[in-house]
């Protein structure tokens, strides 16, 4: 996000947030009629090129195809609230943050922060959307970045993103019947100050074919990542972010079980991304991810945008 959206952010979160829901809305209502077309338009013009959805090779142009015609009821698999019951009724020895508090309501949740009925530490999201996470702790707000922030803002965020149908962002089909809704989930500490290891395992019909290695995510400007195969040997791309090192990256002695997990849980899907987090002698599951990025990240250099591409297969 650039200076200035920060700035405006932290200066008139009121205004941000609701300008932001009312620019979504409106480009979902002209774009309503011919999602496709607008799915290709906005392809155009991140990636400079045609979105060729006839015989889609690049990786993203696959996870494009799939926004459009993968369409299946899934939606308890993205709902931070809702999956855990899956897990707990389908693989009841993986570990996930506990929910501690469902709030009815905006007006709940900044009832309960007035009285201060808000547990301390905590992680506060959305249900239905990406990206809205807020760390509650020693009576500060930190966004996911480590950035300290002000309640302004993360009320400001929380009130209108409720209002928000997801779908409506990116056309992401899985994300359109959520009910949204504030939770207040567990704070999962750790030695580092630096937020938890993060192994994004991208997977097709049961087979994980690359893995994104995510360290340093509250070490604000410091995030590092690497693209890897299923041994952690890195591919030589990146898409912006600082590169992990071969030597950087850690072998938790329980990766195959976390592998194993993962060839489990996609079987009946063409893409998955299983997000896990490395927590002392265990993983911890973070959220399950049908479209990466929403089909608008690019490899650099550009030449893996296919390679990548070949490795995922669309029946």
């Amino acid at each position: 996000m650039s200076k200035i959206k920060n700035a405006l952010k932290r200066l008139f979160p009121y205004a941000y947030y609701r300008y932001s829901l009312f620019s979504i809305e409106k480009k979902f209502n002209s774009a309503s009629k011919n999602i496709e077309e607008e799915v290709i338009k906005r392809y155009k013009k991140i990636f400079g090129r045609v979105l060729d959805l006839q015989n889609p090779k690049t990786f993203y142009e696959k996870v494009n195809y799939l926004k459009l015609h993968f369409d299946s009821d899934v939606s308890f698999l993205v709902d931070k609230i809702l999956v855990k019951d899956y897990l707990k009724a389908n693989y009841p020895n993986i570990k996930y943050a506990k929910t501690l508090k469902v709030f009815n309501s905006f007006n709940d949740f900044r009832a309960c922060l007035k009285n201060r009925l808000i547990p301390d530490p905590c992680v506060i999201k959305l249900n239905h959307t990406s990206g809205d996470i807020f760390i509650y702790k020693n009576g500060k707000w930190i966004d996911k970045y480590g950035f300290e922030i002000t309640k302004r803002c993360v009320l400001a965020c929380l009130k209108y993103r409720t209002k928000l149908n997801f779908f409506h962002a990116q056309f992401e089909k899985v994300y359109d019947n959520l009910i949204p809704k504030i939770f207040a989930e567990e704070y999962l500490d750790t030695d580092s100050n630096f937020g938890l290891d993060e192994y994004k395992l991208f997977c097709n019909y049961g087979l994980p074919k690359m893995i994104n290695v995510v360290y340093g995510r509250q070490k604000q400007d410091g995030v590092k990542e690497a693209f890897t195969d299923i041994k952690l040997t890195p591919f030589p791309v990146s898409q912006g972010q600082k590169i992990l090192s071969e030597k950087e990256i850690y072998h938790p002695p329980y990766f195959e079980e976390m592998i194993d997990f993962a060839k489990e849980v996609s079987k009946p899907f063409p893409l998955l991304r299983v997000d896990l987090f490395a927590k002392d002698n265990t993983f911890v599951f973070c959220e399950f991810t049908f479209y990466d990025l929403a089909g608008n990240g690019i490899f650099y250099p550009d030449e893996y945008n296919e390679i990548i591409g070949d490795l995922f297969t669309i029946k």
